[in-house]
């Protein structure tokens, strides 16, 4: 009966820790899906800024 008891503790456990895992994984998966919408966004302001730059050295 012990190791029974054991037993579901265990699985109790370990299904726990499945689902924090698939959790933090979905987690990362929308933190790397925003910093690169991130970074796309960044890019084009980066080239505005760059024009802007040149743009008031010409003048």
């Amino acid at each position: 009966m012990v190791y029974v008891k054991r037993m579901k503790r265990y699985i109790k456990k370990m299904n726990y820790c499945t689902n924090r895992y698939s959790q933090v994984k979905e987690f990362t998966k929308e933190l790397t899906s925003v910093r690169h919408a991130q970074s796309r966004l960044e890019l084009p302001e980066r080239k505005m800024e760059k024009e802007l730059v040149l743009y008031s050295k010409d003048s």
